[in-house]
């Protein structure tokens, strides 16, 4: 028996529709890549969605995002800082129980606001169907997948320990400037060697880019 224990920092839930979002607090420009996933990297907000889903199978996880926070005076004053940055299940009736403003509010000019207040890159169109690039809007079974993966990662990591297997193997992602090597305080005394690390140009994976 393996018991994951971790805190997020906020979810929202509607307990009459049974829809929930997960959000993660971060204090930096911090994008997630749903590409990395599949190499075990970036996995917080796909193991946040896991964990929800065991805890609440009875509610539809429709959006996992990052939220912005600590910013400078200059950034207080502009309130799409705040918004939800990350990815949306493509069904406009969940995503109206978390973000009830779609589609519903009026500007000064007395025009309909038609894109969401609170997420970013979600908004509608005439025919009031939901547009963004795929990037950010993701059908059901994407959004699945990344709980899946989530899944796995969390097996395979927990055999692995049970294996005593802890292989050096980091990733360096092509066209980025750091590796999770740059952010290692033990890097003095590591046997790595240059043969280890796996290098991955995401441009060669199926999924879509960064979102």
């Amino acid at each position: 028996l393996t018991t994951v224990v971790g805190r997020i920092d906020k979810v929202m839930l509607d307990e009459v529709a049974k829809s929930l979002i997960v959000i993660d607090y971060k204090t930096g420009d911090f994008k997630f890549n749903k590409k990395k996933t599949q190499f075990g990297v970036e996995m917080q907000l796909p193991i946040y969605a896991y964990l929800l889903k065991q805890k609440y199978p009875e509610y539809s996880n429709i959006g996992m995002y990052i939220q912005n926070v600590c910013l400078d005076n200059n950034e207080l004053l502009s309130n799409d800082k705040y918004s939800l940055d990350g990815i949306t299940v493509n069904n406009l009736n969940r995503i109206i129980t978390i973000d009830p403003t779609l589609g519903t509010l009026y500007d000064d000019n007395d025009e309909l606001i038609n894109k969401s207040i609170y997420i970013k890159h979600i908004k509608l169109k005439k025919d009031k169907t939901l547009s963004s690039s795929k990037n950010y809007l993701v059908d059901e079974n994407t959004f699945d997948n990344l709980i899946a993966t989530a899944k796995e990662q969390i097996l395979n990591t927990v055999e692995n320990i049970r294996e005593g297997k802890f292989n050096i193997s980091p990733i360096h992602f092509k066209n980025e400037q750091t590796s999770v090597c740059s952010y290692c305080s033990f890097s003095d005394i590591c046997n790595r060697t240059n043969n280890d690390v796996r290098h991955i140009d995401l441009a060669e994976s199926e999924d879509e880019d960064e979102i």
